[in-house]
């Protein structure tokens, strides 16, 4: 979600992390990018790098998240508030 709100108005991902196997599978079924078929490189540019599945907690600000960032977005895991779920919210361990 914070992804496509970005780009909608301009914004380009530079870094993404997931710790979910799942959710991780379903970011790259729709954002990765075969940047080798890419015919030019201003589309190159456009698409976000390859997904670091991880901890963020193992996340090296210094090294992994580019230093030319200008805003890093992120979000609560999306169980604890979904209408699927238990709607558990703030009080769920996740």
């Amino acid at each position: 979600g914070f992804r496509l709100g970005l780009e909608s108005i301009g914004g380009r991902c530079v870094f993404a992390n997931e710790i979910d196997p799942y959710a991780a599978s379903i970011y790259r079924r729709n954002f990765e990018f075969d940047f080798a078929a890419a015919s030019t490189s201003d589309e190159k540019k456009k698409k976000c790098p390859p997904l670091l599945e991880a901890d963020i907690l193992d996340v090296c600000a210094q090294n992994d998240i580019p230093s030319d960032t200008d805003i890093l977005t992120a979000g609560f895991p999306c169980q604890p508030f979904s209408t699927r779920g238990e709607q558990r919210g703030l009080n769920d361990e996740k």
